[in-house]
């Protein structure tokens, strides 16, 4: 029976061992990744290279590199910045553009922090 008391759980009593990793690993030295079940978010500033103001209306296009098929469309608001939440860890590619800027293609590696800000500059052309 399991004593309430105890921050052990029914894995642990068996050998098993969570690691601050987000793996847990078993004694036959097996690994299983975690990090799926985590939702990550990212929060992009979009500024001018020239003037360092904030621009509004870029259009972000994210893209999962492990599933294409997970595309997320967004625009930065008034003060140059979107919020992208409930990512997956891994790999995205973001692409930049607006009118008049010079389109930016960035690759962000997403895993410890579950929430990361960006600061990206567009050059005008």
């Amino acid at each position: 029976m399991n004593n309430p008391n105890s921050n052990q759980n029914d894995h642990s009593r068996k050998g098993n061992h969570f690691s601050d990793h987000s793996k847990l690993t078993f004694s036959q030295s097996h690994e299983v990744s975690t990090f799926t079940s985590a939702k990550y978010s990212v929060k992009l500033k979009v500024a001018d290279s020239n003037t360092g103001a904030p621009v509004k209306g870029v259009l972000a296009c994210i893209i999962y590199v492990e599933n294409p098929r997970i595309t997320i469309f967004k625009s930065t608001a008034e003060k140059g910045s979107v919020s992208i939440r409930s990512l997956e860890a891994g790999t995205y590619q973001v692409t930049l553009k607006k009118a008049g800027y010079t389109s930016q293609i960035v690759h962000l590696s997403i895993f410890g922090n579950l929430r990361t800000v960006v600061n990206m500059n567009l050059e005008s052309n």
